[in-house]
This record gives structure tokens, C-alpha cells and sequence, in this order.
């Protein structure tokens, strides 16, 4: 039987995981670095994480109470077009750039969900 394709990740080293119990630790950590590294749980007490965790409208609710009047650029995909943003068929971009504010944004998403 065949191996299945590794992909183009086959031969790329993993990112090691680093513990770190305070800020200053982070600290020396970051300004020790000469590579990438992963810190999970880093920010797992952050507001928005934790409501995030809860579901999507929840994160979008915790960022709107926040939110700047101001506009944003947002990539919208077409309504039965691929689910990600990509090129179709004919070689055309399968979604639309639109600038608006974050409620019309977040509007959309909670509809389409």
C-alpha cells in the first residue's frame, strides 16, 4: 500500500513549546529567542478568548460593545462560492472586497450562520 503525500510541511521542523510562569519569565524568554516558539495558554484569560470560547456571536458581541465607528476593509465571499477566499473557475477572485463598519460586518456573519 501507498504512503499517503506528506505534503509540503514534511520536511519543516516543528515549533517548540516553551512554559513560562510570569512576565518576566516571557520576557527572557522573547529576548532570548533567535526562533519561533509557542507559549500556549498565553492569553487564555483574556476577555475576548474566554468569550470566544463561548461561540463566535459571543466574541463579536465582547468586540462591538468596543468597537470604533470607524471602517473597516472586509473580504466577503459569494453566497454558494467556495468556502475560502480563492480564485473560481474562470480565474476571478470568488469574493468581494467591501469597506464598512464593524455592526454591518458582524451583521452579515451572524446572518449567513
Amino acid at each position: 500500500m501507498a504512503e499517503a503525500d506528506p505534503g509540503p510541511f514534511a520536511g519543516v521542523a516543528a515549533v517548540p513549546e516553551v512554559a513560562v510562569a510570569d512576565a518576566a519569565a516571557l520576557d527572557a524568554q522573547l529576548r532570548a529567542a533567535t526562533a519561533p516558539f509557542v507559549v500556549r495558554g498565553l492569553v487564555s484569560d483574556w476577555p475576548l478568548v474566554r468569550a470566544a470560547r463561548e461561540s463566535g456571536a459571543a466574541a463579536r458581541a465582547y468586540l462591538l460593545e468596543r468597537h470604533r465607528d470607524i471602517l473597516f476593509t472586509a473580504s466577503v465571499g459569494l453566497i454558494g462560492g467556495d468556502a475560502r477566499l480563492f480564485y473560481d473557475a474562470a480565474m476571478a477572485m470568488n469574493f468581494q472586497t467591501v469597506r464598512a463598519k464593524l455592526p454591518e460586518i458582524f451583521a452579515k456573519i451572524d446572518a449567513a450562520e
